[in-house]
């Protein structure tokens, strides 16, 4: 739905994933056709596309499904594609948060693997719960070993979410109490929030 949306501005887009079936799916459900974009069956940790290729890489809620060992290789793989100020835009759920958010079982992420296996199939009839969360130290860590400037952007989407189009998103109490906190306040309490989004910029050159 991304890619549609970029691409009915004129932007040129290559959209991928590991399978096509959803994706699919989901372009039928909404009218749209693939080819509106560029689709391609790749990994996100495996890019098949040249170095400084790209503008902007965008990775909305998809590191955390992707095994947790090739974390890295996925953000150092955007910058690799990326052109010289390109614009890495990430987002992901905060393993912190009291509620996972794709089975909304309280508390989940906090368990070791084997317990929280057992957690979903008791309570979703899921297998296997292949999710890996990050904390917002992890994340942190991890943009910072690829790119030298990481803008945090999810206080200032807390603070003005009618700016973003998220207005309708949250409740109202919650609109009015974070309009009335400082920004300060707001990055300080970044480890409690429910989903972080960041800003890469790859502002040095690279010559590989």
């Amino acid at each position: 739905m991304i890619s549609y949306e970029m691409s009915r501005y004129g932007n040129e887009v290559i959209t991928i994933d590991v399978q096509d079936k959803s994706c699919k799916d989901t372009l039928y459900k909404y009218q749209i056709q693939f080819n509106d974009f560029n689709f391609l069956l790749a990994s996100g940790y495996k890019l098949p596309f040249k170095h400084n290729s790209f503008d902007v890489v965008i990775c909305n809620q998809v590191i955390e499904h992707v095994p947790k060992q090739h974390h890295q290789q996925l953000i150092n793989g955007a910058y690799s594609v990326l052109k010289f100020n390109g614009i890495f835009y990430i987002a992901t759920p905060n393993k912190l948060w009291p509620i996972e958010p794709h089975t909304k079982l309280p508390f989940l992420s906090y368990l070791s693997m084997i317990i929280a296996n057992k957690y979903v199939k008791l309570f979703k009839g899921i297998d296997e719960y292949n999710v890996d969360l990050l904390t917002y130290s992890q994340l942190s860590k991890m943009l910072s070993c690829a790119f030298k400037e990481v803008i945090d952007l999810h206080s200032e989407v807390i603070k003005n979410p009618k700016n973003f189009h998220l207005d309708t998103e949250m409740p109202f109490p919650i609109i009015k109490f974070t309009a009335l906190m400082p920004i300060e306040l707001i990055n300080k309490l970044s480890n409690f929030i429910p989903n972080w989004i960041n800003i890469a910029i790859k502002n040095d050159l690279d010559i590989d």
